[in-house]
């Protein structure tokens, strides 16, 4: 992308500032950012795994984590809302996400061990998961220019 895409500027807010109303507006009590804006990762270079597992283990009391990346601005709120119902509504789901994409997930706050290599869809594998469906353009993330200005001017038009 050339640039930190959590600082990039839609509707006068950053993308950073998007995940973290988005969180809110979800139920989120406590939202809780990793990397360069937030809690440093303790395993560098190992993408979001590295932050999630900085998370989860810096953080013992929440019962439930819900993690999005800051590149998925077409998530809505509510669909984020449905990972953290799914798990308070059903005790013995441990994790739940979007066909499709691992990421959003809610997960369970149990004594995981987090790997210190891998990948998110591995970490998740062995949990107790369940799958919601999700129109497939919202699990859309940003990764280059031009999607970045794809998702601009679709936004302009709404």
């Amino acid at each position: 992308m050339g640039q930190n895409k959590s600082q990039l500027i839609f509707n006068g807010t950053s993308l950073l500032e998007y995940a973290k109303d988005s969180l809110k507006q979800a139920g989120c009590r406590h939202v809780i950012i990793s990397g360069q804006y937030g809690l440093p990762d303790d395993t560098p270079h190992l993408g979001p795994l590295g932050g999630i597992s900085t998370i989860i283990k810096h953080n013992k009391t929440p019962e439930i984590f819900l993690f999005l990346p800051v590149d998925m601005p077409y998530l809505q709120s509510q669909d984020l809302k449905k990972l953290i119902d799914i798990l308070l509504e059903k005790k013995e789901i441990e994790t739940a996400f979007f066909k499709g994409s691992p990421l959003p997930f809610s997960l369970r706050n149990t004594q995981l061990t987090i790997p210190d290599r891998g990948s998110i869809k591995a970490f998740l594998a062995p949990l107790m998961t369940k799958t919601l469906l999700l129109p497939s353009p919202y699990l859309s993330n940003i990764n280059t220019p031009q999607q970045w200005q794809t998702f601009l001017d679709k936004e302009e038009k709404i």
